[in-house]
């Protein structure tokens, strides 16, 4: 099994789990276990119980120990703020904090085998800087100030390294803003006002790219709102949601931070987008300045842009589609009806698996129902049979589904009617779980043509008869 395969599947069900089982990986794993932390979008979001709130590690890996000290990091501020108010009232906090206040008994020997020279130093300042600043607050009130400063200043410094290390710092930054954003309001706080937005400064040209040199305040603040604020308030919905059950699951890791979009591709050098760097290679197969980017699952919000930018050689962009990997979240930004148009008309007439992978990855992004015919859907249910365009082919909510919001309903339910029966008359051809949607579906919107097997006046008889027998 590939390295990489290794890393993904074991930091999936890690997140999933809140554990991480200690297995007897290739050393190279740990390296690629990095660069799913620096890339996850996602898969760090699952629900968990209480008792991993805070991820539990039985490998020594390095990697393990940062997620658990930055997913501690996150929240610090805000259980402490809280403790007085819903100690009584969610036994979430009660265990965080115990957690947190354990962190000085643990031993920072972990074991680095897999990363590369400069991969390690990096990893074993961020652990050590974690350290120091949990263990300095835990018995504090407040965030130890001193510690949270060096924190920053140490950590703001491998901003300006180009690659991972950049992102990996991006994220230590990011993952501190909601806990100490949603109860700063003094002056003399640990990290007042001014110093997080010189911070939401420098972290700016990882998510948007300056219009001009100077950088405008407003730009500036609406990232920092964006960065702080927005995370912070799924924490708040929780705290005030008054009694819970012992079994209460918490969603949401909050190592989570907003994917970067711009790279630096030198030390100290200038920003590029990661969408440009993909639309060179898609365009004259130039080869990506750092290999970690191919094995990057990728989000679903890139494949508007993707498509926009590469109009004039559209086959070569969806057989590139068809081989790389795409997470959903629910991108709001679906595709053009015109694109959507061309890549159907290319569907219909292509038979490369590779093509037809990728017109089924894009159609993921795409309001297709109304200008898409039965046949060319069953077409790519067949290519693609365990994609996320078969698996998701049938909502479970028709009526609240954000994927077909905006369309005709009636026109919907039709095509897709046609779909299911099409599939049901020949299960065998495609994929058993595409088999169970289409009759779930059909079961729940198709309105059954059968005649009753009473009429309204005999069945009231029947009821009569049954009640004068008892």
């Amino acid at each position: 099994m590939p390295d990489t395969i290794w890393a993904e599947v074991w930091w999936r069900e890690a997140c999933r789990l809140g554990l991480v089982l200690n297995l007897s990986t290739p050393p190279a794993v740990h390296k690629y276990l990095l660069e799913q932390f620096a890339t996850d979008q996602g898969f760090m979001s699952s629900k968990r119980p209480i008792q991993h709130l805070f991820i539990k590690s039985e490998s020594n890996l390095a990697i393990w120990r940062l997620v658990r000290y930055q997913q501690m990091i996150s929240l610090i501020n805000i259980l402490k703020d809280q403790e007085d108010e819903v100690e009584d009232t969610l036994p979430f906090f009660q265990v965080a904090r115990e957690e947190i206040a354990s962190v000085h008994q643990e031993d920072l020997d972990v074991d680095y085998t897999g990363l590369n020279g400069d991969y390690s130093s990096v990893v074993k300042e961020f652990i050590h800087l974690s350290y120091q600043l949990i263990t300095s607050s835990a018995a504090k009130k407040d965030v130890d100030s001193a510690s949270l400063k060096v924190y920053l200043h140490e950590i703001r410094k491998y901003l300006k390294r180009p690659g991972l290390v950049g992102w990996i710092a991006c994220r230590c930054l990011v993952s501190i803003m909601p806990s100490v954003t949603a109860t700063s309001t003094e002056a003399d706080d640990a990290l007042n006002k001014r110093d997080l937005r010189f911070l939401a400064r420098d972290l700016q040209p990882y998510y948007e790219k300056p219009i001009t040199d100077r950088v405008k305040p407003r730009s500036v603040n609406l990232l920092f709102n964006r960065l702080s604020y927005v995370r912070a308030t799924r924490l708040h919905r929780l705290m005030y949601s008054g009694p819970v059950p012992v079994d209460y699951y918490y969603s949401g890791y909050h190592v989570m931070s907003p994917l970067p979009k711009y790279i630096r591709i030198k030390s100290g050098g200038e920003f590029v987008a990661l969408i440009d760097l993909l639309k060179k290679q898609i365009h004259d197969g130039r080869e990506l300045p750092f290999k970690w980017i191919t094995n990057m699952i990728l989000p679903d919000q890139f494949i508007r842009p993707l498509v926009e930018g590469c109009t004039e050689y559209l086959p070569k962009l969806l057989a590139w589609l068809g081989e790389h990997r795409f997470a959903s979240l629910d991108s709001s930004r679906r595709l053009r009806v015109q694109h959507s148009q061309r890549i159907l008309a290319i569907a219909r007439k292509s038979k490369d698996p590779k093509i037809l992978a990728g017109v089924a990855t894009a159609l993921t992004v795409a309001n297709y129902y109304r200008i898409a015919e039965p046949e060319i859907i069953l077409k790519l249910t067949r290519a693609v049979p365990y994609s996320q365009f078969a698996t998701t082919l049938f909502p479970t909510n028709f009526s609240t589904s954000r994927h077909y919001m905006g369309q005709s309903s009636s026109k919907v339910v039709k095509t897709l009617e046609i779909v299911a029966e099409s599939i049901l008359k020949t299960p065998k051809i495609y994929a058993f779980q595409v088999v169970c949607n289409a009759a779930v579906f059909l079961a729940e919107y198709k309105r059954p043509s059968l005649k009753p097997l009473l009429q309204e006046e005999e069945l009231q008889e029947a009821v009569k008869r049954k009640d004068d027998i008892l």
